[in-house]
């Protein structure tokens, strides 16, 4: 221990030295088990850091994205809001169906190019029949009859939504 540490500081090392050797952890040198005593402390703290950093960044990208094609009509980032459908982050996904059926009728030519690629088609299936673009209603029953049961529902479930639209 440090000299000129307060009782409180020594008590406090003393608990975790003895927690640390419950735990079989001895053989560290002192140091080494404030610094793990540290990291045991924080850990919560900065997994909800690091949870927090892994949807607020791609968000905020999803903003400007959004402002980039939306308003300067940049093409290339409404098809990245397109992309956003498939990222692994629910609230990304989110966020991104929210732009794109807001958007409307501007945000089909993207979907219908992912539609195409057959990249993300549950949820871009989905949001074609959300967004209400009837044009793609033969494909959509084409899709009906696929063997994924995820996208069969789901065109399904956007010719349905196209159904009450009418």
């Amino acid at each position: 221990m440090v000299r000129g540490s307060s009782d409180r500081e020594v008590a406090l090392h003393q608990i975790c030295l003895f927690q640390f050797r419950v735990l079989n952890l001895r053989g560290h040198e002192d140091g080494d088990v404030g610094v793990r005593i540290i990291d045991a402390l924080t850990a919560p703290r900065r997994r909800a850091i690091d949870s927090a950093v892994m949807w607020v960044f791609p968000a905020l990208f999803l903003f400007i994205w959004r402002l980039l094609w939306r308003i300067a009509g940049i093409p290339a980032a409404g098809r990245a809001l397109v992309d956003a459908l498939g990222s692994s982050n629910p609230n990304t996904q989110a966020i991104a169906r929210i732009f794109l059926v807001k958007a409307g009728r501007d945000s089909a030519p993207y979907l219908e190019e992912s539609l195409r690629r057959r990249e993300n088609l549950p949820m871009v299936l989905s949001l074609l029949g959300d967004i209400g673009d009837k044009h793609v209603e033969p494909e959509l029953h084409r899709f009906a009859l696929d063997r994924d049961p995820r996208i069969a529902s789901a065109a399904r479930h956007a010719l349905r939504v196209l159904e009450v639209q009418r």
